[in-house]
């Protein structure tokens, strides 16, 4: 290399501004750029749209889950419409709680129904509501499937057999319930 080429590689300073009024000469550092006021406006939005995306980010990780929330507004019906409802309970609630469809206190905890008529599994539960929450003394059937629906009801897993149907039920009540033929 001869001294003319090293001199072309080396930066030259002058007191002469970067860029021309016609846009010629090198580009401008990244740095000038932001002291402008596109250079602004662009950091602006970029920094909000980040800090929004944390915030999101961080509501969803530390925010509660969908158990959280299901267990925080479980689904009530209301015992004259038979409509469902949830209701975000608070400390002092007592059931039943307060409907949003007749505004007076009718609305009970739902059980679910997990069969339907034919002893298939269901998609989607069917919401019943408990004789027991009526002060009824008797065993509540799904209205849909018509099979016995207890309190705290496990979803079943496949395989599994479903509760009796109403017929069935009382047929297992006579049966078991009938008098001994050796009787005392």
């Amino acid at each position: 290399m001869n001294r003319s080429q090293i001199e072309w590689l080396q930066p030259t300073f002058t007191n002469e501004p970067a860029a021309t009024a016609k846009g010629g000469g090198p580009p401008r550092p990244f740095s000038e750029w932001l002291h402008t006021s596109p250079g602004r406006v662009t950091a602006t939005i970029l920094l909000l749209i980040a800090l929004i995306g944390l915030a999101w980010s961080m509501m969803r990780y530390f925010g509660p889950d969908s158990a959280q929330q299901f267990a925080a507004s479980p689904l009530f019906i209301d015992s004259v419409t038979g409509k469902t409802f949830h209701y975000q309970l608070k400390i002092g609630d007592t059931i039943p709680v307060l409907s949003p469809f007749t505004h007076r206190h009718t609305g009970y905890p739902a059980s679910f129904s997990y069969w339907s008529r034919g002893g298939h599994i269901l998609a989607r539960p069917e919401p019943v509501l408990l004789n027991s929450w009526l002060g009824k003394n008797a065993p509540t059937f799904a209205p849909l499937s018509g099979r016995l629906v207890t309190a705290n009801e496990k979803p079943p897993r496949p395989g599994s057999s479903p509760p009796p149907t109403k017929a069935q039920y009382e047929k297992w009540l006579r049966r078991y319930n009938a008098p001994s033929a050796g009787g005392s």
